[in-house]
Parts: C-alpha cells; sequence; structure tokens
C-alpha cells in the first residue's frame, strides 16, 4: 500500500487563489469590517504547513478525510472506474461531472479568510503521482454572497488568478478567457521553482452563481501531457 504526500506546493496554488480573490473585491468584506482587507502571512504560512503535514493513503476505495471535522463526504457522489482508467464522478456535491486521470481523494478544508466572517469549506478531488510528476485538482467553495454584476465577477476571477501564481512566486504565462456551458471563466498557464524541480500548471478557474470552480493540473517541467489536460477540461460540465 503506497502512502502519498499531498505536496505543499497544491495547497499553496489552490488557498492562494482563494485568499487573494478575497483581497480583490468586496465579497469577502463587510463596509464595518475595518480588518477586512487581507490575510496575513502567518495564516496562509499555517494553511500551506497544515497542509505539507497531511498524509493520503490510496486503498481501493476513494479516501475521504476532512480537516475540520474528520467526516468529509461528497453527498450522493458516484466513482466509476472506466475502460480507459480514467474515473467519472458524478452526482457529487460540487453540482459538476469530470473525470479524472487516476484514482482520487476527496478533501474538505475550512478556513476563514476575513476576520469576522464565517468559514468557508474548499473541497477538493485530487490525483497525485507517487513521482510527484502529475497532481491534479478539482475544487470548489461557495462564496459568501453572489459577485453583484460583471465587475464583481471579472475581480473574483482575476483574484483567483494571481493569488495562484503569487503564492508559488510563479510566473504567469498565459491569461484567456473561456467558457463551459453558460459560464465564463479564465484559462491560465504559469510556472513555478518549487525546491529543487521547476513545474507548470495549466489551470482554469470558473464562476457560478457564487460557487467557485477551479481545475489545475501541475506538472513537471518537460512532463506536461497537453492530451491529459484536454481530456480534463472536456470532461468538466457545470449542471
Amino acid at each position: 500500500m503506497t502512502i502519498l504526500r499531498i505536496p505543499t506546493f497544491v495547497a499553496l496554488i489552490v488557498f492562494g487563489g482563494l485568499l487573494a480573490q478575497s483581497e480583490a473585491q468586496d465579497i469577502f468584506k463587510r463596509s464595518t469590517d475595518k480588518n477586512s482587507s487581507a490575510e496575513t502571512a502567518d495564516k496562509k504560512a499555517a494553511d500551506a504547513d497544515a497542509a505539507d503535514k497531511s498524509e493520503t493513503k490510496a486503498s481501493d476505495s476513494v479516501a475521504k478525510s476532512s480537516s475540520a471535522s474528520g467526516k468529509a463526504t461528497d453527498a450522493g457522489a458516484r466513482i466509476n472506474k472506466g475502460s480507459d482508467g480514467w474515473y467519472s464522478i458524478a452526482g457529487s456535491a460540487a453540482n459538476a461531472d469530470f473525470r479524472m486521470p487516476g484514482k482520487p481523494e476527496y478533501k474538505e478544508r475550512s478556513f476563514s479568510p476575513i476576520a469576522g466572517r464565517p468559514a468557508v469549506t474548499n473541497h477538493m478531488y485530487q490525483f497525485h503521482k507517487p513521482n510527484g510528476e502529475l497532481s491534479v485538482i478539482v475544487a470548489w467553495l461557495d462564496l459568501h454572497e453572489e459577485p453583484a454584476g460583471r465587475v464583481q465577477r471579472n475581480n473574483v476571477l482575476a483574484g483567483a488568478v494571481s493569488g495562484a501564481v503569487a503564492n508559488v512566486l510563479g510566473q504567469l504565462e498565459r491569461n484567456d478567457g473561456v467558457k463551459t456551458g453558460n459560464h465564463s471563466g479564465r484559462e491560465f498557464d504559469f510556472t513555478f521553482i518549487f525546491g529543487d524541480k521547476n513545474y507548470s500548471s495549466r489551470s482554469r478557474v470558473f464562476l457560478a452563481g457564487k460557487r467557485q470552480y477551479r481545475i489545475d493540473v501541475i506538472s513537471l517541467k518537460g512532463k506536461e501531457d497537453p492530451e491529459l489536460v484536454t481530456k480534463l477540461f472536456d470532461s468538466f460540465l457545470i449542471k
């Protein structure tokens, strides 16, 4: 039985995007809260350290855990392995269907991006190759309020992009508009160094009402698989 250690950069990228979006606009703010301008560096470091210490166990069933309650379940999710070796996730609380290139693990993490506001919960399906060549993440959370109008929606999306890149001191290589069904989003590429290795990521972020979705495919530089990325992105459908 193989023990997989979740790469720290996964938490940095996912949580960096979420924290930055809250700083980008008023979704996580109260006009009377003078302390709602930004998340502190200590909080970010604590989240990253907690993620680095988290270990997951690969088994014949999908492992489910929660840093908050220890009883994470993705209600109604049906996970089936196809003849191509990919796993289909349907009926999920994500209100979206998608496929992953290996046996997925489901995790939840709750955090408070702004002091005085209720915690939000980030839900993640993730798959990591043991050799560290590939990490695939499909994540979602619900904002406190739905962005009001195009400007706020664009600010949330821009914050998710900039936060994901900045939190790993990365370099943004591309940032384009994209759609899935009737839902607009961003598709972006960035590169970063972690330890002594170079990585690249192709990512997408979408908004559907007050729900934000993130998809990340993180690869060792030179080990990118465009066909895998296309297959994953094409499988993602918001209901």
